[in-house]
């Protein structure tokens, strides 16, 4: 009676270790920058990582081309962007530099955007007992570093902002980047007319050019209004008089 129980512990422990396994992997990569820019089409930029753990790791990379639809971050397999090594090792306490580039390297009237992928290759051992029987549920380390290939002309910063009432409650924050270089929404408020915070989000959002994106936001019971919407980019923070709809 007892035997499934155990099973079931056994499977909840080795769970447990395979979660703190992988935050301890992403402890110990570390990754340098964790955002890549081009501002030439020719320029081949360096990803310096580091392994500060104790057992060695095995690492592939992907290319993505990165999108926006349905309010969400899409990816899809992309050739245009270079990586190199794609497959590596790095062993206890070293370092290895990954190089990217563009395949083609022609100016754009509008930044292109990637995601690179660094995941912990299957092929890395995980944990066993004495007879050689893995003791956790491997869990793979993936982590995602966008790039951005900057326009030939760069435009200044044109996010067009409004607001929707879906019910008392609630409104929808509808952003829209007409400008040809993304924005890197940090936090996001609404405010009073006197300048107190009624709601806010501090969900990292890029807004890419030519695409849309949205937060629902919820208001407080005692019915204040919102006036202004106050938001931080990588240009620093802005606040705005809205307009509704």
């Amino acid at each position: 009676m007892n035997r499934p129980w155990r099973t079931w512990k056994r499977w909840l422990v080795g769970l447990g270790i395979s979660l703190a396994t992988l935050a301890t992997q992403a402890a110990s990569l570390s990754v340098n920058p964790v955002r890549v820019t081009l501002h030439d089409p020719q320029q081949i930029r360096h990803l310096q990582l580091r392994n500060a753990g104790d057992e060695p790791m095995v690492l592939q990379v992907s290319v993505k081309d990165l999108s926006i639809a349905d309010n969400r971050e899409q990816y899809a397999d992309s050739d245009a962007l270079v990586v190199t090594p794609p497959v590596f090792t790095i062993e206890p306490g070293g370092e290895q530099v990954v190089r990217l580039g563009l395949e083609n390297p022609v100016s754009a009237g509008t930044e292109r955007a990637f995601r690179i992928f660094l995941e912990q290759s299957p092929g890395t051992p995980g944990a066993t007992d004495d007879n050689d029987q893995p003791t956790q549920i491997q869990v793979n380390l993936r982590l995602g570093i966008p790039v951005f290939v900057s326009p030939n002309a760069p435009m200044p910063r044109a996010l067009d902002w409004e607001i929707k009432s879906t019910d008392d409650r609630h409104v929808r924050v509808v952003a829209e980047n007409q400008g040809n270089t993304h924005s890197r929404i940090t936090t996001l408020s609404l405010r009073d007319e006197q300048g107190e915070v009624l709601a806010e989000s501090d969900r990292l959002t890029y807004l890419l050019p030519g695409t849309r994106r949205a937060w629902t936001l919820t208001l407080p019971a005692d019915g204040g209004r919102p006036h202004h919407l106050r938001f931080r980019d990588q240009h620093g923070s802005t606040e705005m008089a809205l307009r509704s709809r």
